[in-house]
């Protein structure tokens, strides 16, 4: 079973992963409409960055079947850093 700490952690970061989403969605639009390097640059980069939040989701869903939670508090620290940033990010993209 998976404690209350993984769950947390997975949906902070799951969270994460859907702010990043919502900012290559911006990007890659921008990009489209734009088309210069640096456009497609941001646009690249913020798809990596989605890429690996999804990855962090999958990977702490794993850790959480093998280890307790004096593992997955300090990771909760990380990510909800992590998705403070994103968040931020996303109130400057829209405006």
């Amino acid at each position: 079973m998976i404690g209350l700490f993984w769950l947390i952690d997975i949906f902070l970061s799951m969270f994460s992963s859907l702010l990043m989403g919502l900012v290559f969605a911006f990007y890659a639009k921008r990009a489209k409409e734009i088309k210069s390097k640096f456009a497609v640059g941001l646009a690249v980069f913020s798809g990596s960055l989605f890429s690996q939040s999804l990855i962090t989701s999958y990977v702490y869903y794993m850790f959480a079947k093998t280890y307790t939670s004096s593992l997955a508090i300090p990771l909760m620290a990380i990510t909800l850093l992590e998705t403070v940033g994103f968040l931020s990010l996303v109130y400057v993209v829209e405006q």
